[in-house]
């Protein structure tokens, strides 16, 4: 659901500079890198979290957008550690994320969108955390999608 807005909103914005034909001037940037950046988020939908009401991020997220009058193509990425709490607040579990995702539009409304999160860490009892998630979507020019799935791997 999260993946179908997120490609609502961008073709949205995409179509909104597609208005007439004109050559295509050089592409606009957009960049910027934050650190340290700390969200408390609900546990993953697609692994169950042992009990755990919460997880605790802190992380530093890169980027960058490139778009012209015809394409687009964005890239996030999120890198640092996570700690699941349990309802008393207590850990249950921390170690190392890495989320990315990938945005590209050859026109509107053409569209590719593509989600992947890796976590690793240890249990407070010693047991290992391993989550792997890879979704993607692809939508066709008429508005259908013709590639839409999700591999998830929670252990």
């Amino acid at each position: 659901m999260r993946r179908i807005l997120v490609a609502a909103a961008v073709l949205a914005a995409v179509g909104a500079g597609t208005g007439t034909a004109s050559a295509a001037g050089p592409p606009d940037h957009d960049m910027f890198v934050t650190k340290d950046n700390a969200i408390t988020i609900a546990p993953l939908s697609e692994c169950s979290a042992n009990g755990a009401a919460s997880i605790d991020l802190v992380f530093h997220e890169q980027f960058h957008g490139t778009f012209t009058d015809e394409s687009f193509h964005i890239t996030d990425t999120l890198s640092g550690s996570f700690t699941t709490r349990d309802l008393a607040g207590d850990a249950i579990a921390t170690g190392h994320f890495v989320s990315r995702s990938s945005q590209q539009g050859p026109g509107f409304p053409v569209l590719a969108v593509t989600d992947i999160i890796k976590a690793t860490g240890v249990t407070s009892d010693g047991s290992r955390v391993n989550i792997r998630i890879l979704s993607h979507l692809t939508i066709t020019p008429d508005g259908t999608p013709v590639s839409d799935f999700q591999q998830v791997s929670c252990g």
